[in-house]
């Protein structure tokens, strides 16, 4: 079975996050992305608002986490702990 690269970064970042006391590990919506507007020097945005959502909101949906009052995705800290 190949490697979910994302579950695993973002199951270290809640394990993390857990052991230092955060409540909540966020994933920012797809739609609050800065990369979607054109930066200073640049003639383009670097993503289009499909690639932000495929890369931030589909993951985070997939991975249980639930949106926000602010729009954007979270999921308890204390979901992640792993007995040591």
């Amino acid at each position: 079975m190949p490697l979910d690269w994302q579950e695993c970064m973002v199951s270290v970042v809640g394990q993390v996050a857990g052991r230092t006391g955060f409540a909540n590990v966020g994933i920012q919506r797809g739609e609050h992305n800065k990369w979607l507007h054109v930066q200073p020097g640049e003639t383009e945005p670097h993503l289009t608002l499909e690639q932000a959502r495929a890369a931030y909101d589909r993951p985070a949906a997939r991975l249980g986490f639930k949106e926000g009052g602010d729009g954007d995705w979270y999921k308890p800290a204390s979901t992640f702990a792993v007995d040591a």
